[in-house]
């Protein structure tokens, strides 16, 4: 089963098949969300601000970048999903709540990067953190390139840009 839409258009939630065909099914929902979320006022109006108020110099790509992401790690609380329900938000949904869990931080940093037209390489990576579950993916980011080469953004790990978890069992990625 897919993803289903709720009453409100905002939050969706879905049971997907276990394994990499489950995980990478999510990934495709969390690049559309992305997108979509790039094109919304809120997201596009949040992301200006965050810049126009950042001493970060017009064109300075990573600065830029770092200064969004800096956002959503410090302004969104890490919130987990409903016990044993994958739960996609859309990023205006996300900026209004302030909560989200990895994949809705993500998701949300995807779009307000996009949303003022970075032209950062952008993609999510996902790992496998638990050894009890190697092969199971648990934990989503971004990963951007502004052509230095690429820069990790865990916006849940209270860590700088271009931090990554060194214990990965298992990576895999979705270009944005």
């Amino acid at each position: 089963m897919g993803f289903e839409a709720l009453p409100d258009p905002r939050v969706i939630r879905g049971y997907f098949p276990p394994g990499r065909a489950g995980t990478f099914a999510t990934l495709q929902a969390m690049r559309s969300l992305a997108l979509q979320g790039a094109k919304h006022p809120l997201v596009r109006g949040t992301a200006l601000q965050i810049l126009q108020r950042s001493s970060v110099p017009e064109r300075d790509l990573l600065g830029e970048l770092r200064a969004l992401f800096r956002f959503v790690q410090d302004g969104v609380r890490f919130t987990r999903d409903v016990r044993n329900v994958e739960t996609l938000q859309t990023a205006d949904y996300t900026l209004r709540m302030r909560a989200g869990d990895c994949d809705d931080k993500a998701v949300l940093l995807a779009a307000l990067l996009l949303a003022v037209g970075h032209p950062a390489d952008l993609r999510y990576k996902v790992i496998a953190t638990d050894p009890a579950r190697p092969a199971e993916f648990t934990h989503v980011y971004v990963v951007a390139d502004v052509g230095n080469g690429p820069i990790p953004l865990d916006a849940t790990a209270h860590q700088p840009a271009g931090w990554e978890y060194g214990g990965a069992l298992a990576a895999g990625e979705l270009r944005i």
